[in-house]
């Protein structure tokens, strides 16, 4: 036997449905997982990333409101003793230690987001940033194309998931395997030979 519902109140649950959607909207939650690092000098640390997700209708799937990763993102680790903290737009895909100064540093895709863009990055070769934290402070700050150094070191750090309710409270190297992972080659590795195509106009 099949209940039918008066329209009224099919109604009323449709216009309480699209009112908690209109409310939510703009929403955001913050979430954090810690996920652990392979580093180019063979060493293993925690990380903490934390990532904002904002109730949202994405243009992929305009029927279905729910969080959406936003921006920023922000990372936080210890490194010999010393604590580090990260916020940017650009989402980095590596953090590598300087064979130089023995610094830890954070590559990302100067395109993410709009970030070359927003901060008059000029089209460097390859197109990604590189972040240096200023020694006698916090300040991270960005030299005009990325050291050589870096070139084809394969990404360690996890793209950040689509899915909110789907992520862990900690991923090991074993858990990145099967983690979210970046999509495209330059995201894979830092590729030297990455130029985005309005670079090549």
């Amino acid at each position: 036997m099949s209940l039918h519902l008066p329209r009224s109140i099919r109604g009323l649950r449709l216009a309480a449905v699209l009112v908690l959607v209109v409310l939510l909207m703009g929403c955001s939650r913050t979430v954090q997982w810690e996920e652990e690092v392979l580093l180019n000098t063979g060493e293993t640390i925690w990380v903490t990333r934390k990532h904002v997700y904002e109730f949202t209708i994405s243009a992929d799937n305009p029927f279905i409101p729910k969080y959406y990763p936003a921006r920023p993102t922000s990372i936080e680790f210890s490194y010999r003793n010393k604590k580090y903290s990260h916020q940017s737009e650009a989402h980095p895909i590596l953090l590598a230690i300087s064979p130089v100064t023995l610094q830890p540093t954070l590559v990302a895709p100067a395109s993410t987001w709009g970030w070359g863009e927003q901060n008059s990055y000029r089209c460097a070769n390859p197109y990604y940033v590189q972040f240096v934290q200023h020694i006698k402070s916090s300040e991270w700050t960005w030299p005009l194309n990325i050291e050589t150094w870096l070139y084809d070191l394969p990404a360690n750090l996890m793209s950040v998931p689509a899915d909110r309710d789907s992520i862990k409270a900690n991923y090991r190297l074993s858990d990145k395997v099967r983690a979210p992972t970046w999509h495209t080659a330059h995201l894979h590795k830092i590729d030297p030979r990455f130029t985005p195509d309005n670079c090549n106009k």
